[in-house]
């Protein structure tokens, strides 16, 4: 006599594409698996895994370590085919025979002949119910004798690979600066300060502190963070903009002449991947 056992096979190959070993492992000895594995199932698949785990296999994705070792592969996927099952019925040899020759834990209950899928839903009434309620695709069907489980590995695990990696994001972390580059932007620092400073303790004001004084002290800022060639564009169109005849004399509509700059200095320091870091880390540190 021959078993049917009807499985969630899109649930058995997320499994075998995206754990590992040592996370089926740890998940069996969590218990997770106690409602649809019986004791000896369990057992059995722990000693498995273990093994894997052991001969340094544990970290690899499942269906690395099936095509490693089919010998134990096949059982391990077997018993996984038992975890996800939906339901079992016996088959009587003749239509065992009848049923495709790769029928052992792979082949989609819907890619079936009708007369065979008809039959096997005589066998096994809750088969209807099944590919109602669920995705054709995804329900399976392994077929085995009762007397020997099936330890048979799915033609297409080979094309089981995992998910591609997400794409890194392009952004960058904010880096203080470190050796030359903070040496030079400190003395840059520093001297806009002095050229302001200076004036001040001797009782007298600068004449453009938005001048030179301006321009080292932003210099310093840039060099600090290795901003790109759009921060320095977007600092110097800020720093065109304060010096600008219009920028602090006359009435307000003198300024208007300078907003188009002051839009295109932000547009093109947002665009600067070193100045968004600044800010994501100053906003980091206060939020």
């Amino acid at each position: 006599m021959s078993i049917a056992l009807l499985y969630n096979r899109r649930q058995t190959t997320e499994l075998v594409r995206d754990w590992t070993a040592h996370r089926l492992f740890d998940a069996l000895r969590a218990e997770q698996f106690n409602a649809t594995l019986s004791s000896a199932d369990i057992d059995e698949l722990t000693v498995l895994t273990h093994d894997w785990v052991r001969r340094a296999l544990g970290e690899m994705p499942l269906r690395d370590a099936l095509l490693i070792d089919p010998q134990r592969g096949g059982r391990v996927y077997h018993l996984l085919c038992v975890a996800f099952a939906l339901d079992c019925c016996k088959l009587p040899a003749d239509l065992a025979q009848r049923l495709p020759a790769n029928s052992a834990a792979e082949t989609p209950v819907h890619a079936f002949p009708a007369d065979i899928r008809d039959a096997l839903c005589a066998q096994c009434p809750a088969l209807d119910s099944l590919l109602a309620a669920n995705n054709n695709d995804d329900i399976a069907l392994a077929a085995f004798s009762e007397d020997a489980p099936a330890a048979r590995l799915p033609a297409d695990l080979d094309a089981l690979l995992p998910p591609s990696p997400a794409p890194l994001p392009n952004e960058v972390d904010f880096e203080p600066p470190a050796g030359w580059r903070s040496a030079l932007a400190m003395g840059l620092a520093l001297a806009g300060v002095a050229l302001v400073g200076l004036p001040l303790m001797f009782g007298t004001i600068p004449s453009q502190t938005a001048g030179l004084p301006l321009a080292l002290i932003t210099l310093a800022l840039l060099i600090g963070i290795r901003a790109g060639v759009a921060g320095y564009a977007g600092a110097f169109c800020f720093w065109l903009t304060a010096n600008l005849p219009g920028f602090r004399y006359g009435s307000l509509l003198s300024l208007w002449p300078a907003i188009p700059l002051m839009l295109a200095g932000g547009a093109l320091l947002r665009a600067d991947r070193r100045v968004r870091a600044l800010v994501r880390w100053i906003r980091q540190r206060f939020a």
